[in-house]
């Protein structure tokens, strides 16, 4: 923090991924305000498996004809996969059938090992997937009814924007760029961290609620191809940087 307050004054921009990195920046590491501006990530479209290259969830040794709730996210403790074991716990009494699948590799082995603990002590330990790392994370997700992403924290992830680009409705964390992609009961719902009680209720309601899913599925995917696609985000930087040079005539 120290070194960007000393040469934040010397760059012309600073780029981040999300109007919620903008705000610290200008908060912790105190650069003008004027200078920094918004680039989010964005997504191929194109990368998307059309109908006919959808892969059967057998795939990832996943049964079919149950309810998937995916996450894709290394396991880590600042992905809040313990937050979402206690929400596979409480989905589970309403929809015993309910399968929760975490794709990623695991980089905190000892959080690991806690996490299949508190399954084994909430009996849960058959509703609950720890994939590993997944080669086509998209086509997973085309598998998938609903995506849950329990962060607590977040710059902008790339998984959710996976996500909504491939129509899922999804219930993510109120932090970071989360709330940027995510306009609640629109485009997906937001939950407080580590709060798995509403995680669980919106899991539910989207289950219980087809119709619903689709249509916030259908609002997630305008809103990637409109605003971040590779295209569209091309399109701001390229206008960034049109900015900056006409600054330096």
């Amino acid at each position: 923090n120290l070194l960007y307050r000393l040469y934040g004054g010397l760059f012309d921009q600073v780029q981040v991924v999300s109007d919620q990195v903008r705000d610290y920046v200008i908060r912790t590491d105190r650069v003008d305000p004027r200078r920094v501006v918004t680039v989010p990530n964005s997504i191929e479209l194109d990368r998307l498996p059309g109908p006919e290259k959808r892969l059967p969830r057998s795939t990832w040794g996943l049964p079919e004809g149950r309810p998937l709730i995916t996450t894709v996210a290394n396991v880590r403790h600042v992905k809040g996969i313990d937050t979402l074991v206690r929400t596979a716990a409480r989905v589970a009494v309403a929809h015993p059938d309910v399968l929760f699948a975490v794709a990623g590799r695991v980089l905190e082995q000892e959080y690991h090992a806690g996490l299949l603990r508190l399954a084994e002590e909430l009996g849960i330990t058959g509703n609950l997937r720890f994939l590993g790392e997944v080669e086509n994370p998209l086509a997973l997700l085309a598998q998938s009814d609903v995506f849950l992403l329990p962060s607590r924290s977040e710059g902008m992830s790339n998984a959710l924007l996976e996500a909504m680009a491939s129509s899922l409705p999804s219930v993510a964390t109120a932090v970071g760029g989360n709330c940027q992609l995510i306009e609640d009961g629109r485009t997906g719902f937001l939950v407080p961290p580590e709060d798995d009680a509403s995680a669980a209720a919106r899991i539910v309601h989207l289950l219980e609620h087809p119709a619903e899913a689709e249509r916030l599925g259908r609002s997630a995917r305008r809103l990637i191809e409109e605003q971040y696609s590779v295209e569209a985000v091309m399109e701001l930087l390229m206008r960034q940087y049109d900015r900056l040079l006409a600054g330096s005539e």
